[in-house]
């Protein structure tokens, strides 16, 4: 890792287990699993400049908020109407391209956004409780989790996005060796809110890039899209073949939940377990980049995200939420006041009948958290085989 800006990063330890996270774009840039690198290098050596190599992909694990993917394009006939002096309509405002970012109309405001949205290069800030520490400079958690949060109002994103927001990322470091990812977008404003999330980690792939596969295990698909949701219980997903070769990204629907398990065929022939990530996300893409020169990682990105791309692009007046909504946009209504959640609360205690006063604190602490949880939530977890570990850890990198 580079020597600059250490203290941007917060790190988070359990036993051997290692994670760091950037505070700019709050992303994962380093877990360490007995020893052994699990994510693609992309962020730190970008900023190393000691590094001989630069990497093929400059990131490791990007939150992608409030559009996940593509804006869309300047063919695109999306916008605010366009009306003749008599009232008539006579067309749509276009998007257009105005380098990386792409503009959109919204009751009347311009505003302009690129791919992934603006998560990825704001400053997050730290809600978990850490101290530095002063022989790395680097600060560490003091339980097993990080806690990062940005709004509207720390943050000038109005020229990007015309809502009210807070967006928090909850990283985990369990005692079973796995990652708890939670993304969480609350609408602060009084108007639906279009906050599509996506995670982009990407792993690293250790040895021969062409020994992987994904396996899809325990897949549910959501309702409706049992004919056009492509993935397949069981089905083998060649790495090398099917997602780095391709210039663009392999792209799949209509999930309910499934687990996506990365195998790795060992020299000796046999087949076991990489990583294990759980989603119940609607939408799964698969990206990698082949390595350009000598030197460069190879990795997997398996990215869970909550909505489709493109959907912020068709934003043009309110009522044309529900209309989105349809097209598997997510929609997030406005955060309730604290008076009417208690007053929704008291109504539900209401239901209830000769309850001691344990019980009554017990289903009110309940109602509380759930409706104080009303925003939207991406999660995903994320476990590494002890036995790949070993494969790949010399004795001197253990710490």
């Amino acid at each position: 890792m580079s020597k600059k800006n250490l203290s941007r990063y917060v790190q988070v330890k359990n036993g051997k287990d290692v994670l760091t996270v950037d505070t700019i774009g709050a992303q994962v840039v380093s877990w360490k699993v007995n020893g052994l690198e699990v994510m693609y290098q992309g962020a730190l050596d970008s900023q190393d400049e000691t590094k001989p190599v630069q990497p093929a992909w400059a990131a490791t694990a990007k939150n992608l908020f409030p559009n996940p993917g593509p804006m869309g394009s300047e063919n695109d006939r999306f916008g605010e109407p366009i009306y003749n002096e008599d009232g008539t309509f006579s067309g749509r405002h276009k998007l257009q391209k105005l380098g990386k970012n792409t503009t959109y109309f919204h009751n009347g405001g311009v505003y302009q956004m690129g791919q992934h949205g603006f998560a990825q290069s704001e400053e997050y800030k730290v809600l978990s409780k850490v101290n530095l520490n002063e022989h790395t400079g680097i600060y560490e958690a003091q339980n097993s989790d990080i806690v990062l949060t940005i709004t509207d109002e720390l943050n000038e994103t109005w020229d990007k996005y015309p809502y009210k927001f807070a967006h928090s990322l909850v990283y985990s470091l369990t005692d079973n060796g796995s990652i708890c990812y939670e993304s969480h977008a609350q609408n602060n404003d009084n108007k639906p809110m279009v906050a599509g999330q996506g995670w982009h980690p990407a792993f690293k792939l250790h040895g021969n890039p062409s020994d992987y596969r994904l396996e899809i295990r325990n897949l549910k698909k959501k309702k409706g899209c049992e004919e056009s949701c492509a993935l397949q219980e069981g089905q083998l997903i060649d790495i090398y073949t099917d997602v780095i070769s391709p210039d663009k990204s392999v792209h799949y629907g209509g999930i309910a939940e499934a687990d996506l398990v990365l195998l790795y065929k060992k020299p000796d022939g046999n087949v076991i377990e990489y990583l294990s990530m759980h989603t119940t996300q609607p939408e799964l893409i698969l990206w990698s980049r082949k390595a350009q020169e000598e030197g460069q990682e190879h990795f997997i990105a398996i990215e869970p995200w909550n909505s489709p791309s493109r959907t912020i692009s068709e934003l043009t007046t309110q009522d044309k939420t529900k209309d989105l909504s349809k097209k598997g946009a997510v929609i997030v209504p406005p955060a309730r006041s604290a008076l009417e959640r208690q007053q929704i609360m008291a109504r539900e205690l209401e239901k209830y009948e000769d309850l001691t006063e344990y019980e009554r604190k017990y289903i009110w602490d309940q109602l509380s958290e759930k409706m104080q949880r009303e925003d939207s939530v991406l999660r995903a977890q994320v476990q590494v085989n002890e036995e790949y570990v070993h494969c790949f850890t010399p004795n001197n990198e253990m710490e």
